[in-house]
């Protein structure tokens, strides 16, 4: 059993909600990594139980590669602590990379955004594949290697698990300025909320600040409940643009699942589904123009039926007539009687309606 000594600390590199997180090296092979360390000795019950939560999710996540990988967990009965060691991201996490551009008022490029959304997309989709909702995705709680190319969701500290009986949770956790518009009104909630989160993450990659921003906790619930928020630069894409609207749907049901999110993201999409578009468009002409011309065609039939009685009043055979001179009902097809239609087709030579 790993302990303490096992690891040299090298130096704090955070501070979370429950502890710190430090770097330290590995005795036995010098690997470095870090411990997130949380004192458990005033937890609650249900504190303790999200705890255990973590670092069994993180173990059941652990070959994902864009999941921060856990290594071990160390406990210290003596100072009722537990040190839960994962993989060291040396580029530090995506909040910092953040302030950075807006210190520097620079935008990222639209492909880097794109391969957060499909490298945290693709941890998320394991997560809710596997019944787990993160409930705490935002740019701190994303980790970046050293040239950040390999994007990893971490802090599973508010994680929790959907059983097959349960669609919705109800506790109500997270951080405020990406808690669903659902979860401040202190509704039930699933996977969209999520989905709602990563989108406040994109958004604020794109305008180098959070969608939603007020001074107080009731102002902030309010405007994320309307939902209503600036929109993206015109220097993103469309395809980016309407994909970050649709993850900030105040309608839960109308929020694309994780895979339709990645979908999105793959090479292409965009011009795949312009292409569907323009196809169904061009059906939707030939139709309209089908239809526009059977109308025409019954029209002139219909005229051509008027002049023809007029010219040659014999037409009106005793077929057509009861003793009372009252006219019978006759089948109609398109419009024109049958009888009279076959008469003209073979008068006027024309061809019959098929």
């Amino acid at each position: 059993m790993t302990a303490v000594d096992d690891y040299e600390q090298m130096g704090v590199v955070g501070e979370g909600a429950f502890g710190r997180v430090t770097k330290v090296r590995r005795v036995s092979d010098g690997q470095v990594l870090v411990w997130k360390e949380i004192h458990f000795g005033t937890m609650s019950d249900k504190e303790k139980a999200m705890l255990v939560d973590e670092v069994n999710f993180m173990r059941q996540l652990a070959s994902h590669p864009h999941v921060v990988r856990y290594h071990d967990r160390v406990i210290d009965r003596r100072r009722r602590t537990i040190f839960i060691v994962m993989e060291y991201c040396a580029g530090g996490d995506l909040a910092a990379v953040i302030r950075l551009h807006r210190l520097q008022r620079t935008f990222f490029d639209e492909p880097f955004i794109w391969s957060i959304v499909g490298q945290v997309g693709g941890a998320l989709q394991a997560c809710h594949r596997a019944g787990i909702l993160h409930r705490d995705l935002k740019p701190s709680n994303i980790l970046l290697d050293a040239d950040h190319r390999c994007a990893k969701l971490g802090d599973f500290g508010l994680a929790r698990v959907l059983a097959d009986s349960q669609q919705c949770a109800r506790s109500h956790v997270g951080t405020p300025s990406y808690m669903s518009p659902e979860q401040v009104r202190e509704g039930s909630y699933d996977a969209k909320c999520d989905i709602w989160s990563f989108g406040c993450l994109l958004y604020e990659m794109a305008c180098l600040e959070a969608p939603f921003r007020a001074s107080n906790q009731l102002a902030l619930a309010a405007k994320i409940a309307a939902g209503r928020h600036a929109p993206l630069p015109t220097r993103y894409s469309a395809r980016l643009r309407r994909l970050v609207e649709s993850m900030l749907d105040v309608v839960p049901h109308r929020r694309p699942s994780i895979d339709q999110v990645l979908a999105a993201a793959c090479p292409g999409a965009d011009d795949a589904t312009a292409v569907l578009e323009e196809r169904l468009r061009e059906r939707e002409r030939m139709l309209d123009e089908r239809e526009a011309g059977l109308d025409r065609r019954e029209r002139d039939l219909d005229r051509r039926e008027r002049a023809l009685l007029l010219m040659d009043p014999s037409m009106y055979d005793d077929e057509f007539r009861t003793p009372k001179q009252e006219k019978r009902a006759v089948p109609r097809v398109g419009g024109v009687r049958h009888d009279l239609l076959a008469q003209l087709n073979r008068r006027l030579t024309i061809s019959p309606i098929k």
